[in-house]
């Protein structure tokens, strides 16, 4: 790949990646590789100072020089966790598979959003319904 090519392609752009641990090692490789592309390596930072990418969270990286940034938005599901009561009066953990994940709203205007999940559909919880 042509990270510096990429990078004049993605100018003035903003990328977001949506999904679970599976997205955001793309998202990891991504930013690798443009960001080996680039000659002045303190013009790409993330944007909040964060250097560790495991939680539940979004982050994004500018890159400063190209007017770009790429997020990654943490959903597991890419739709919302619920809650409903069952029928002994206790509430039982499901999905909105109607409603896309509660972060929508901060990507919903960017101008390429990836989205994928997998690790988490065959996750006992949800093989259980």
């Amino acid at each position: 790949m042509d990270g510096h090519r990429l990078l004049h392609m993605l100018r003035g752009k903003r990328l977001v990646f949506v999904g679970d641990s599976l997205n955001r090692n793309m998202w990891e490789s991504l930013i690798c590789i443009l960001r080996n592309s680039v000659k002045n390596k303190k013009r790409v930072y993330e944007a909040n100072g964060r250097v560790h990418f495991r939680g539940e969270a979004s982050y994004s990286f500018i890159f400063k020089d190209y007017s770009f940034s790429v997020e990654l938005f943490v959903s597991p599901f890419l739709v919302q966790e619920w809650e409903m009561p069952d029928k002994n009066g206790t509430k039982k953990q499901t999905l909105r598979l109607d409603l896309v994940g509660r972060s929508s709203d901060q990507y919903k205007d960017a101008d390429i959003i990836i989205f994928n999940t997998g690790h988490w559909w065959t996750h006992d919880k949800t093989s259980k319904g």
